[in-house]
């Protein structure tokens, strides 16, 4: 069992890695020109 202040603890540790994860996929994206509109472009495009 974890106390609540440990469980909240390790929570908000996860939070932050993923908050930091998806930061840095999104700059990957936008160097690699992943941006909105070419996203909804290739989504769009369903052939």
């Amino acid at each position: 069992m974890l106390s609540v202040e440990h469980y909240e603890r390790l929570r908000g540790v996860a939070w932050d890695q993923l908050a930091s994860a998806m930061d840095a996929m999104a700059e990957d994206a936008e160097a690699s020109g992943l941006m909105d509109a070419k996203l909804a472009e290739l989504l769009a495009d369903e052939s």
